[in-house]
């Protein structure tokens, strides 16, 4: 009996034994472990879940974060390099971006595209060819003063909502194509001196039996055709060639004494026949109108 219960005793002894070193195992396993001094490893260290380091990372070789272009790569320290730093795509950077070199200069190989406002506090300076905006509707805004030390070649209208000068040494203004002007002001002032529209070219005066003058008087006729006057111009004619007389010339000639803008496109003549016999003059006239 004696050995009986010594044979149990060594049995559950040795029952006891496996299932503490079994927990201790899984303790183990489970529980964070803390190593205090290097690991060296000739083969590759893989980490399946988060890793944490609380010192500085050195590696010697090539460094891969992420292993997809969708990974966020997130560092929220700042970043330095001692060396080039090269991005394949695009650099999207959420703050400032500066530079600590010694000349200050940011350089880049390819295109800045900035989706925002882009602001330069200092001088800004282009050596290639220089497009601002991309579509017509564009507003191209310049605050300060332009200047240009060689030509600047304007493709359609150019306006200036200010005054005009130039700083050429024979004070000339030089148009090449078409100028255009709300308010023109020559020599004069702005009470008296400003020209708003300037328009020219010639109207017919069509003689009808309904416009006749009688001889040695003067009689009001309509030249019709002057394209741009309106009652607000002021007009000048004379004649391209001596007025002739409808229906039969009667000779004595016919006398321009004054015109004006009576109505949109239409000029009144006031003319006088030096002749002897009631006439209705016709002819073309040439028009310069002011307003």
């Amino acid at each position: 009996m004696k050995n009986l219960h010594s044979k149990k005793g060594l049995l559950f002894n040795a029952l006891l034994s496996s299932a503490l070193t079994a927990l201790f195992v899984t303790a183990t396993v489970s529980a964070a472990t803390t190593i205090s001094t290097n690991i060296n490893t000739g083969g590759t260290l893989t980490v399946t879940g988060a890793s944490t380091l609380t010192g500085a990372v050195t590696t010697a070789g090539d460094v891969t974060l992420g292993d997809a272009g969708a990974d966020v790569i997130t560092i929220t320290g700042n970043a330095s390099t001692t060396n080039s730093f090269e991005v394949g795509n695009f650099l999207y950077v959420n703050g400032y971006a500066t530079t600590t070199g010694t000349n200050g200069n940011f350089a880049t190989l390819g295109t800045i595209v900035g989706s925002s406002t882009a602001q330069f506090t200092g001088a800004l300076t282009s050596y290639g060819s220089v497009t601002l905006g991309d579509a017509g509707a564009d507003a191209i805004t310049l605050t300060g003063n332009a200047s240009t030390t060689n030509a600047l070649t304007v493709g359609t209208v150019l306006y200036v909502g200010g005054r005009a000068t130039t700083t050429a040494s024979n004070g000339n203004f030089d148009i090449h194509g078409t100028a255009s002007s709300s308010a023109l002001i020559v020599g004069g002032d702005s009470v008296s001196g400003t020209v708003s529209g300037i328009v020219f070219g010639t109207c017919n005066i069509v003689g009808t039996g309904t416009h006749s003058i009688t001889a040695s008087t003067t009689g009001g006729v309509a030249c019709t055709g002057a394209t741009g006057v309106t009652t607000a111009f002021k007009v000048f004619v004379m004649a391209t060639s001596s007025l002739t007389s409808a229906p039969t010339d009667v000779g004595g000639g016919f006398i321009i004494q004054g015109a004006s803008s009576t109505a949109s496109a239409t000029i009144g003549v006031n003319v006088y026949n030096a002749s002897s016999t009631a006439a209705t003059p016709a002819g073309t006239l040439n028009f310069w109108a002011f307003r």
